[in-house]
């Protein structure tokens, strides 16, 4: 868990590693062993923690099942967002679809993921609200394969 914790934070995270209770109650370190109490850490951080946890369970796992994540860039800065696109989808596990929102996916990024993508589609949602169309489609059209 604290290795990919450490692989997704910047050097100079607050938090340097997760520990738990045995009712498997987490508490966030610092890098001398102090506790930072969860209202100190940010919502961007609290962010990579779950997906760090996340990626330790999938390491526990003997099948390779599919991740899905809903706007999965949308509380961190620039340099987690890249470090995720280029370190983390890519090997979190052979199949993971993303549902970013196109303000948290700009072109820039997008190229850095486009390597990895197999489909794309757009979802948009029905005038009533009540249905969502799905449409294969390029995030940005025109994009080079």
């Amino acid at each position: 868990m604290n290795e990919h914790l450490r692989a997704l934070l910047t050097s100079n995270a607050l938090i340097d590693r997760v520990v738990f209770s045995e009712r498997l109650e987490h508490q966030f370190r610092d890098a001398a062993g102090r506790e930072i109490g969860t209202a100190s850490v940010s919502a961007g951080m609290k962010q990579l923690y779950a997906m760090a946890f996340l990626w330790a369970l999938k390491d526990l796992m003997d099948d390779d099942l599919p991740i899905v994540m809903d706007s999965p860039l949308a509380r961190l800065d620039r340099e987690h967002q890249e470090r995720l696109i280029s370190d983390y989808f890519p090997k979190l596990a052979r199949q993971v679809i993303l549902l970013p929102t196109n303000s948290e996916l700009d072109r820039a990024r997008y190229e850095l993921l486009r390597p990895h993508v197999y489909r794309q589609y757009r979802l948009t949602i029905g005038a009533t609200g009540d249905e969502t169309r799905c449409v294969e489609q390029d995030m940005y059209v025109g994009a080079q394969p």
